[in-house]
């Protein structure tokens, strides 16, 4: 019996799986940063490679679309998972751009490392740039800065799957499933009005 966190690949239409709708995820991450009047939004993802990054920026596409918000390649980066990774890339986009009035990390080490490269150059959140998070993980809630971010809820994605692999070992459940957890998006006020930046 096989059950994977997260979605699996497209060609992997037979392996049961438990995740949160990424997709909607990008998607309500972007609509409160558009809804505080943000247009100029810088969106760090992961590596394309993950299904996590594809589902991700598809929500930030789909959100930009229905706001008749065109969308600029050049608004995303990708980079590695590690609070360095997102520091260094988010160092090089600032040594070639202006500052943008929002950003969105998909991770909560990612969030961690482009603090670090906007502290660097006395950009501070959310006075001089919003921010919001698709995670909220340990090392983000001890940030001194408090960034508002989505609550995956890891313990009920962990619970359910255990059940379910329990169902797939006693054979109670044969069919392939594909089981969405809710998310619920938590405001720390680091995305500010625009008309106050």
């Amino acid at each position: 019996p096989c059950l994977i966190i997260g979605r699996p690949g497209d060609g992997d239409h037979d392996i049961s799986y438990l995740d949160v709708d990424n997709v909607a995820v990008g998607y309500c991450m972007v609509c409160h940063v558009l809804d505080n009047g943000h247009t100029d939004i810088l969106f760090v993802n992961p590596p394309q490679e993950y299904t996590i990054s594809q589902d991700r920026l598809s929500g930030y596409k789909l959100a930009l679309s229905d706001m008749e918000i065109p969308f600029d390649p050049e608004s995303v980066i990708c980079c590695g998972f590690t609070a360095d990774d997102a520091r260094r890339a988010m160092g090089a986009y600032l040594d070639t751009h202006p500052v943008p009035s929002a950003v969105i990390a998909n991770s909560d080490t990612q969030a961690v490392g482009i603090l670090e490269a906007l502290n660097e150059r006395g950009i501070k959140v959310p006075r001089d740039c919003s921010m919001i998070c698709g995670g909220e993980g340990i090392l983000l809630r001890m940030h001194e800065t408090p960034i508002s971010g989505v609550d995956l809820h890891h313990t009920e994605l962990g619970k359910r799957a255990a059940i379910l692999m329990m169902h797939l070992i006693d054979k109670t459940l044969i069919q392939t499933t594909k089981y969405h957890v809710p998310f619920v998006l938590n405001d720390r006020g680091s995305v500010t009005k625009r008309d106050n930046l």
